[in-house]
C-alpha cells in the first residue's frame, strides 16, 4: 500500500490547498482520484484522512448552487463500492450532456467540446471502475473510447472559444428579427442579476422561476431561442450543462396504464442541468380524461418539485391553445409565470433570413431572383422561417442540378429562373 499512501499524500495536500477555490467539476474529478484508490484496494475505507478528505469535497458541493445528480451517485459510490450505482453515475453525468451510451454524438454542434471531452474522461474512468467491480461495461468503454478519439482527432478542440454570457447575447443580436423576444431575455437577465444582489445583501429573495412558455406560430424562432437560453443560463451558471432535450406529447405519453409517468420521467432525467423543451405542448391536455396526457402533465409538475432548479422546462405551441394548457393544472399555473410571445416574421425579415443562410453558404441571389422571391413571400407566406430554410434549399438543390447538367463553371449565383422553378415546385 506505500505507494498508493505516498500518491495520496500529494492528492491530499492538493484537496486541502485548493478546495476554496473548486467548481463542481473540480470535486468531480477529486472524487473519482479517491475512488480510484479505494476500489484499487477494495477495502471499505482507506483511513481516516482520506474519508475526512472525502466528506470534505462532499460539502463543498453542498455550498454549491446547484448539486448535480452525478455528483450524489459519486457520493453513494464511495460509501457503498457498488458498480451499479457507479454506472448510475455514468448515466447521469452523460444525461447531463443530452446524450446516451451509444449514441452518435453530433460534436460539429457542440457547444464545448472541451467541456464534453472532460465530461466523457470522467465517465470513462469511473466506467473502469465499475469493470473492477464486475460489472459488464465492456460496450460502454469501446463507446467511450470510439467518441473520445473522434474529439481529439479534432484540431485545437481544447482551445475552442468557450460560450460567455457576452458572446451568446451578441450571437443573439445578430439574429434577424424577434425585438421582442430579445427584450424579454434582458429583462429576464436584469431580473435574474437583481435577485443575486438582493441575495448578497441578505433580503429575502423570491425563487428563480426560469420555466417558461413560448407561444406562437411554427417557424418563429421558438426552438432556435430555447437553445440559446440554455446555453445562456450554463454561461451564468444557472444550469450545469445547458444542452436541450427536444421532445413531443409522443415521447412522453405511452399507450398503456402506467408507462407514461415512466417515459416522461426519463426525459426529465435526460434533461437534468439543461432544458426540456417540449413543442406542441397543447397536445398533452387533448382526448379527454381517460387520456394519459394529464398523467404526463403530473409527472412533469411532480419533477419541477423534486428536481427544483436543476433543470428548466420550455412549453411551445400556439397561442391559444397554450393559454388553455397552463389553465387545466394549477401546478402549471404557479410554475410558469414567465411567457415569451413570439411574433410572426415580416416579408423583409424573411428575406433577410434567406440572404443571410445562402451568403453562409456562399450562394449570390441575383435582383431579379430577390424580388421574384419577394413577391412570393408576400402573397402568403409571410411569417414562417422554417418555410424559408425549406426554400433556400430547394434553391441550392436546384442550383446543383442546373450546374451539373449545363457543366456551368457559375458555382454560386442563383437566378430568377431557379426561384421560379421551386415556386412552381411549392405550388404543385
Amino acid at each position: 500500500m506505500g505507494n498508493q499512501i505516498s500518491a495520496y499524500e500529494w492528492m491530499s495536500k492538493s484537496i486541502n490547498q485548493n478546495l476554496s477555490q473548486y467548481e463542481d467539476n473540480d470535486i468531480e474529478d477529486a472524487m473519482i482520484r479517491l475512488l480510484r484508490i479505494k476500489v484499487k484496494k477494495s477495502i471499505h475505507t482507506l483511513d481516516e484522512r482520506m474519508d475526512r478528505d472525502y466528506s470534505r469535497l462532499v460539502e463543498k458541493a453542498g455550498d454549491l448552487e446547484i448539486v448535480r445528480t452525478p455528483l450524489t451517485y459519486l457520493n453513494s459510490f464511495y460509501l457503498s463500492l457498488d458498480g451499479d450505482v457507479a454506472m448510475k453515475y455514468v448515466q447521469a453525468a452523460l444525461a447531463e450532456k443530452g446524450i446516451r451510451v451509444g449514441d452518435d454524438v453530433e460534436l460539429s454542434s457542440a457547444s464545448d467540446l472541451k467541456d464534453l471531452y472532460d465530461t466523457l474522461q470522467r465517465v470513462y474512468k469511473v466506467s473502469e471502475l465499475a469493470s473492477k467491480l464486475n460489472v459488464d461495461v465492456q460496450k460502454t468503454l469501446e463507446w467511450l473510447h470510439l467518441t473520445i478519439r473522434a474529439i481529439e482527432k479534432i484540431e485545437h478542440f481544447d482551445q475552442q472559444k468557450k460560450d460567455t454570457k457576452e458572446s451568446i447575447l451578441k450571437e443573439l443580436e445578430q439574429m434577424i428579427g424577434l425585438g421582442s423576444i430579445k427584450q424579454e431575455i434582458y429583462d429576464l437577465l436584469d431580473w435574474i442579476e437583481f435577485s443575486k444582489l438582493r441575495k448578497q445583501a441578505g433580503f429575502k429573495t423570491q425563487p428563480l422561476t426560469l420555466h417558461t412558455v413560448y407561444s406562437g406560430n411554427p417557424g418563429t424562432g421558438k426552438t432556435t431561442i430555447a437553445r440559446l437560453v440554455g446555453r445562456l443560463l450554463k454561461a451564468m451558471g444557472l444550469l450545469s450543462s445547458g444542452h436541450m432535450v427536444e421532445v413531443s406529447r409522443q415521447d412522453l405519453v405511452a399507450e398503456y396504464v402506467g408507462q407514461t409517468a415512466v417515459k416522461t420521467q426519463k426525459q426529465i432525467n435526460l434533461a437534468q442541468g439543461g432544458v426540456l423543451f417540449i413543442d406542441e405542448a397543447y397536445s398533452l391536455a387533448r382526448g379527454g380524461d381517460t387520456d394519459f396526457g394529464k398523467e404526463a402533465i403530473d409527472t412533469l409538475v411532480k419533477g419541477m418539485e423534486d428536481k427544483r432548479d436543476q433543470f428548466v422546462i420550455i412549453l411551445a405551441g400556439y397561442r391559444h391553445e397554450m393559454k388553455e394548457l397552463i389553465k387545466i393544472n394549477p401546478g402549471l399555473e404557479s410554475r410558469f409565470t414567465r411567457y415569451f410571445d413570439f411574433p410572426d416574421y415580416d416579408v423583409d425579415e424573411l428575406m433577410q433570413i434567406a440572404e443571410l443562410q445562402l451568403g453562409q453558404s456562399q450562394y449570390v441571389l441575383e435582383d431579379r431572383a430577390k424580388n421574384k422571391m419577394l413577391l412570393f413571400l408576400e402573397r402568403g407566406h409571410q411569417g414562417n422561417g422554417r418555410l424559408v430554410r425549406n426554400f433556400v434549399e430547394a434553391l441550392i438543390m436546384r442550383k446543383a442540378v442546373h450546374s451539373v447538367t449545363h457543366a456551368s463553371t457559375d458555382l454560386q449565383l442563383i437566378t430568377e429562373d431557379m426561384v421560379s422553378q421551386v415556386i412552381r415546385d411549392w405550388k404543385r
